[in-house]
């Protein structure tokens, strides 16, 4: 996205070098490589940085440095908390938790439910939504935990199905959760929300219930804006772009927004202003969102819509169920 950008003349005269490093979603691996983006390469902004507990690993870190961290591709709801220098990009898991939790009071009524979560931020913010949502509508019958470089998390989801859950909210990774799909009701965040999951699940996806806050990839066949940035990748290499490549166009056109907003007198100090009070308003969207993003000093939580989909494995694609649930915290 950004060589084309280059491509273009930049932004305010300034060509964007992207460095990016891959820590393997071990935090302990985070530290390392973002000490050396930060004091070897010295980097000027943290952009996307994949994941809670990595990105948790490396928080104080990155505060004490100065140093932004933008556009978090984490939906802990810390990051709204965090301070300034701060800001995650999806909407939080507390958020989606109530989401999902209400899906399953109206439609799973009177069922035994467990939840299976991450041990850390992203599945306890989920499991709180979740939970408070649900009531009880259903009935919890135990709730199960994994750690984050956990490969196997069968044990967990079998100790909920024997304990009489007909249905399961899960908090995991794309492969932790292929991994475990069985013959039970799943409700699932949008972290698993991609053909890449049903990949890996081989079949076994058909009729999970997620969470999602951004079109699927199968909807190039009736939204132009999807098929041109599914294109983009395609003539970019690209040959099966998916729902992580989507979520990456996302991010990378609100930085360009923030940048251009932001303009030539470019500082650390100057872009957060402009981020809190120029570049995301309420008049301005990316081409895929559903809403504009609204960011202010008090409101670090750009995207705050969310939706109920289906994963249908003959259509090898998401169906939405029920409309746009919105939940902006700026009120205009």
């Amino acid at each position: 996205y950004f060589d084309d950008v280059n491509k273009k003349g930049g932004i305010a005269g300034r060509q964007i070098k992207i460095i990016v490093e891959d820590d393997g979603y071990n935090p302990s691996n985070t530290v390392s490589v973002v000490k050396k983006l930060v004091e070897q390469d010295q980097v000027f902004i943290l952009f996307n940085g994949l994941g809670t507990p990595t990105s948790s690993a490396v928080l104080d870190y990155v505060k004490a440095q100065g140093v932004p961290s933008l556009f978090i591709s984490s939906g802990a709801s810390k990051w709204a908390k965090s301070g300034p220098t701060i800001i995650g990009l999806t909407p939080d898991y507390v958020t989606e938790g109530a989401t999902l939790g209400k899906y399953m009071a109206d439609n799973n009524k009177g069922k035994k439910y467990g939840i299976l979560y991450q041990n850390d931020d992203f599945g306890k913010d989920g499991r709180d939504g979740l939970k408070a949502s649900v009531g009880t509508a259903l009935t919890l019958v135990g709730e199960e935990t994994y750690e984050a470089n956990a490969a196997d998390i069968t044990s967990q989801a079998l100790k909920l199905i024997n304990a009489g859950a007909e249905v399961i909210g899960i908090y995991a990774t794309p492969t932790q959760f292929a991994g475990v799909l069985k013959s039970v009701i799943w409700v699932s965040s949008a972290v698993t929300a991609s053909s890449t999951t049903a990949r890996l699940a081989d079949g076994a996806m058909d009729g999970v219930v997620t969470a999602g806050y951004q079109p699927d990839a199968s909807d190039a066949e009736k939204d132009p804006e999807v098929k041109k940035a599914l294109d983009f990748f395609k003539a970019n290499g690209i040959a099966q772009p998916n729902n992580f490549h989507l979520i990456a166009w996302i991010a990378a056109q609100h930085l360009e927004r923030l940048l251009t907003a932001t303009g030539k007198n470019l500082n650390r100090s100057s872009i957060i202003y402009a981020m809190e009070n120029v570049a995301f308003t309420g008049d301005w969207r990316c081409s895929i969102c559903y809403k504009p993003s609204i960011i202010t000093k008090d409101d670090h939580k750009p995207m705050e819509v969310m939706f109920v989909q289906k994963w249908d494995e003959s259509k090898k694609a998401f169906t939405r169920i029920g409309d746009l649930v919105v939940t902006e915290s700026t009120k205009k």
